[in-house]
């Protein structure tokens, strides 16, 4: 049987970015109202729905880690596939992987 692990973004990562987003748009939402005099939260839907897609990517990070390979997936798209059987050096530094 296989041993592998994976690591998916935390809950509080996605919160806190979703935070920041939507604390942008209240900003931009407020700055947009008064330069042309209508303060109001209806106006930019089109920068929350950016929000919403960013937040969705960063939720959608895993990374698997199985027999010496190190796979990264974001989207459901492979990002990166690490061999680490064919790497110069693995470090663990203050809780991070370094693969050379």
């Amino acid at each position: 049987m296989e041993h592998q692990l994976i690591f998916k973004t935390s809950k509080d990562h996605i919160a806190k970015t979703l935070l920041k987003g939507g604390l942008c748009w209240v900003i931009f939402n407020l700055l947009t109202g008064l330069i042309t005099g209508d303060i109001s939260l209806n106006d930019n839907y089109f920068i929350l729905s950016l929000i919403i897609a960013y937040v969705t990517l960063v939720a959608s990070y895993k990374v698997k880690i199985d027999r010496g390979h190190i796979t990264i997936y974001q989207a459901s798209m492979i990002t990166s596939n690490i061999n680490l059987y064919s790497a110069s050096e693995v470090l663990n530094e203050k809780g991070k992987l370094i693969v050379i």
